[in-house]
C-alpha cells in the first residue's frame, strides 16, 4: 500500500473557516495534512514531503528557501505568492471593494472612512476598488487613522492606546457614518471603538468587514456584516491545482481570481442612512413593522406628516420613495431567514410582510437577479 502524500500547511493560525476546509479537502483525498507548522506560526527546517500549502502571513522569502531545499510542489491560497514562483488561489480583491462601496451605496450613505490596521497589497486593492466605486457617484473616502508604514500591524502596539485613537477618529467624523475594514478584527475593533463612545451601530456608524470569519462575527453585541469569501471552491482548486503539480503536470505559474461569494448582511449594517428627523421617524416605523401590511398613509402617520410631504422628504434626504425603503428593508430581512432558518419560502414571505410568495419572487428577482430558493442554496454552499 502506498504511503500517503504528505502536505504542509503554512501561515492561517487565524483563519479556521479556510483551515477547515483545508482539512476537508485533504481527508478526501486521504492525505496527511501536517498542521505543526501552521499552529506555531514557523517554517520548518527539516521537513520533507509532497507539497506545501502557503496561505494567509506565510514569509515569502522562506517559504522559497524551503522550497528550494525540499524540491516539491506548492501553491498558495489566499496569498500572493507569484514573485516566487508559486501559482495562487486568490479572491478578486477588485469585486471585494466594489461590493462593500455597492453595499453602503445602497442604504443611502454618503459619508465614508476605510480602516486596516496595516498596509498590505489585499487591503490597498480592496480599498483603492472601494474608493474607485465611490468616486463614480460623486463621493470621496479616507481613512479613520493613519495607517502604519512598516510592516508591523498595529497589534504589535498598545490595544488601549489604539482605541482611544480610534474613538478620537471616530468622534471626529460626520454621521450617519459608513465604515469598511479590509478584515472582520479590524471591524471589531471598530464597533467596540464606537460602543466605548456612545456611537450606535448601525444608526451612527455602519461597520461592514471582510472573510466573514465566525470567530469575530459573532464574537460582538452587534452581529457584524461582513464579505463572504468561498471558501471550500477556493480550497478545492487550490487542492486541485496542488495535485495536478504533484502528478507531475506542468501547470501556469499564474495566480486564479475567483470572486467573493457576497456581503453577508447583519445588524452592523442593517440601517438606511438619513439625516432629516422626520424621515429618520418614519424608517424607525417601518423598520418596527415591517412585518405588517402597511401604507404610505400608515408611515405619514406615524411620522406625524402627509403623505406629499414625506414622500418629498424622502426624495431629498435619500432619493428614494417610503415604499422603497421598505421593500428594501424587508429584502434584508429575507435574505437573513433564507441564509439562517429552515422554514419555507412561502412562509418567509409571510413572516417578512411580503404575504404571498408571487410577491416575494417578483421583488426578490427584480433586486438579485436570482430566486429565493436559488440564492439560499448559493449562501449555504
Amino acid at each position: 500500500m502506498n504511503a500517503p502524500r504528505s502536505i504542509l500547511l503554512l501561515g492561517l493560525r487565524w483563519h479556521e473557516g479556510l483551515i477547515h476546509a483545508i482539512v476537508d479537502e485533504a481527508a478526501e483525498r486521504r492525505w496527511h495534512l501536517n498542521l505543526g507548522a501552521s499552529l506555531h506560526g514557523t517554517i520548518p527546517q527539516d521537513w520533507t514531503g509532497d507539497g506545501i500549502i502557503g496561505t494567509y502571513d506565510v514569509n515569502p522569502t522562506r517559504l522559497e528557501r524551503l522550497l528550494q531545499r525540499v524540491k516539491c510542489p506548492a501553491v498558495g491560497l489566499g496569498m500572493d505568492l507569484q514573485s516566487i514562483g508559486v501559482p495562487s488561489i486568490l479572491v478578486d480583491n477588485q469585486i471585494v471593494g466594489q461590493l462593500a462601496a455597492d453595499h453602503f451605496l445602497e442604504r443611502g450613505f454618503r459619508s465614508f472612512a476605510l480602516y486596516s490596521a496595516a498596509p498590505y497589497g489585499m487591503a490597498n486593492q480592496r480599498h483603492s476598488a472601494f474608493k474607485a466605486k465611490l468616486r463614480e457617484h460623486g463621493y470621496t473616502c479616507g481613512y479613520l487613522l493613519k495607517r502604519l508604514t512598516t510592516a508591523r500591524r498595529v497589534w504589535d502596539t498598545s490595544w488601549e492606546m489604539h482605541l482611544r485613537n480610534l474613538r478620537k477618529a471616530l468622534r471626529e467624523q460626520p454621521k450617519p457614518l459608513a465604515v469598511y475594514t479590509d478584515l472582520d478584527h479590524d471591524a471589531v475593533w471598530v464597533i467596540e471603538a464606537c460602543q466605548a463612545e456612545g456611537l450606535s451601530v448601525p444608526e451612527d456608524v455602519a461597520v461592514l468587514g471582510t472573510l466573514d470569519m465566525p470567530l469575530y462575527r459573532q464574537s460582538t453585541s452587534v452581529p457584524l456584516s461582513s464579505i463572504a469569501i468561498g471558501y471550500v471552491d477556493n480550497a478545492r482548486q487550490a487542492c486541485d491545482l496542488l495535485e495536478r503539480m504533484m502528478d507531475g503536470e506542468t501547470v501556469a505559474r499564474e495566480n486564479i481570481l475567483t470572486p467573493p461569494k457576497g456581503v453577508v448582511a447583519r445588524d452592523s449594517t442593517y440601517t438606511v442612512a438619513c439625516r432629516d428627523p422626520t424621515v429618520r421617524s418614519a424608517i424607525q416605523f417601518i423598520s418596527a413593522h415591517y412585518r405588517e401590511p402597511i401604507s404610505l398613509t400608515d408611515i405619514a402617520a406615524a411620522a406625524g406628516v402627509s403623505k406629499s410631504a414625506l414622500y418629498v422628504l424622502f426624495r431629498k434626504d435619500l432619493e428614494r420613495t417610503p415604499m422603497d425603503i421598505l421593500t428594501h428593508i424587508r429584502l434584508d430581512k429575507v435574505k437573513q431567514m433564507l441564509r439562517e432558518t429552515n422554514h419555507t419560502v412561502d412562509a418567509v414571505a409571510a413572516d417578512c410582510g411580503f404575504g404571498l410568495v408571487a410577491n416575494l419572487y417578483h421583488h426578490f428577482k427584480q433586486k438579485t437577479g436570482v430566486s429565493p430558493t436559488a440564492y439560499r442554496k448559493q449562501s449555504r454552499v
